[in-house]
């Protein structure tokens, strides 16, 4: 609004009071078309372009280049409403001008006072200029790239108890308590034959926890790998009025327990390999990891020692560019599954609960990040190389390119 009222000198009057009518008619040549009704006035069209940085206004009466209508001022002011602002990008759609294309790529869905233009489905996650990109560089100090498989232990615990490793993991942003994936210990009731747990008795947060089960050396020391985990897995949330440690404090510290957790992991899966009792579990905060494990939250899962290289599908369209993030293991080239809680961890669409380890920081970064578009992202060719090549260079230095 702020903005807005920097371009007129009108503005809306609190007595006597105007009723101002506005819908939204059509969208062609990237141009959304109004009708604005002022009063009980004819109604007029107020015309909108929407560029990566600025909004270009028309109207079919008085608007120039130095002049806005009162139609366009109070149709914009209709639109933000109470909030006084609007996000323009659903109607953001440069170069796709001509009929042919718009309706190639663009679904129009309209109703009696509204319009919303989308995507059509099999074109979702293509990227408009403006729109930010991290630019990927290889870690300073990766990660080993193998780790040796620790030879099997014979597991002691009582007849019917029986120690295991839960996956415990959450979205990094949605709930309170966030926390990055850590392992934790707990101790589970056995079934007849010894292959499944048929409940859960505790969790073990502490060394002390345990109470008179015999570990073997390499028990003991994943155990100790998991305390350390929980320790720091926790998330530091945006700073709240009057705490002391500022936001780029916090990204910091956050980042630092990230990359630690990391390392940690790495120190984990040869010790996990092979375990014969190993859950997962979407926690949904912190907060939630209490004294005894959910059974209706556990999934049984396995953790993969195996090596695993992030790559790219490189798909060259007659007007567009599509990548695709995948990985390999073994020279197989795997799907990711559309809904995966990234972070450190591989999986495959067809094999959702075997975890594979990524090998470094940037791995993480480029799952997470691609994450958010479905492991796919599409570029118009008109506009790749001065808005997206940029983005594309560096991944190809790190990463291996598959065309198809």
């Amino acid at each position: 609004m702020e903005t807005l009222n920097k371009f007129s000198e009108f503005r809306r009057p609190k007595r006597p009071y105007l009723r101002v009518q506005t819908r939204k008619i059509s969208f062609e040549n990237e141009v959304l078309t109004l009708g604005v009704i002022l009063g009980i006035e004819a109604e007029e069209k107020v015309y909108i372009k929407v560029k990566p940085f600025e909004l270009l206004v028309s109207c079919s009466v008085d608007t120039d280049e130095s002049y806005l209508s009162r139609y366009a001022y109070f149709a914009l002011c209709d639109i933000m409403g109470i909030s006084e602002d609007y996000d323009f990008d659903g109607f953001y759609w440069p170069d796709l001008t001509d009929t042919k294309m718009q309706s190639k790529f663009l679904m129009t869905i309209k109703s009696k006072e509204n319009l919303h233009v989308v995507l059509k489905v099999r074109y979702h996650g293509l990227y408009k200029p403006g729109t930010y990109l991290p630019i990927f560089r290889r870690d300073k100090v990766r990660i080993k790239e193998t780790v040796p498989i620790i030879a099997p232990e014979a597991e002691r615990t009582a007849d019917h108890l029986k120690l295991g490793y839960n996956l415990a993991y959450t979205n990094h942003d949605r709930w309170h308590t966030s926390h990055y994936p850590f392992l934790i210990p707990y101790i589970g009731i056995a079934g007849k034959d010894e292959t499944v747990i048929k409940g859960f008795n505790r969790y073990l947060f502490k060394e002390s926890d345990l109470s008179g089960e015999k570990l073997t050396a390499g028990q003991e020391q994943l155990n100790n790998i998991c305390f350390l985990m929980k320790a720091i897995a926790l998330i530091d949330p945006p700073q709240n009025k009057g705490e002391d440690h500022t936001e780029i404090e916090k990204q910091k510290l956050n980042r630092a327990n990230f990359c630690r957790l990391f390392e940690l992991w790495h120190e984990a899966f040869p010790l996990l390999e092979g375990k014969r009792y190993s859950h997962s579990r979407f926690t949904f905060g912190m907060r939630n990891v209490k004294r005894k494990p959910p059974k209706s939250e556990m999934r049984a899962c396995t953790f993969s020692n195996e090596q695993v290289e992030l790559c790219f599908v490189w798909k060259e369209k007659p007007d567009y560019y599509k990548l695709e993030l995948r990985f390999m293991r073994g020279g197989q080239l795997y799907d990711l599954p559309r809904y995966l809680i990234t972070s450190f961890f591989a999986v495959a669409s067809g094999y959702p609960r075997k975890y594979y380890l990524l090998n470094s920081i940037t791995d993480c970064d480029v799952l997470e990040f691609f994450s958010g578009t479905d492991f796919k992202m599409l570029f118009l060719k008109v506009h790749y190389e001065a808005y997206f090549q940029y983005f594309i260079e560096p991944l190809r230095k790190l990463y291996k390119f598959i065309n198809r």
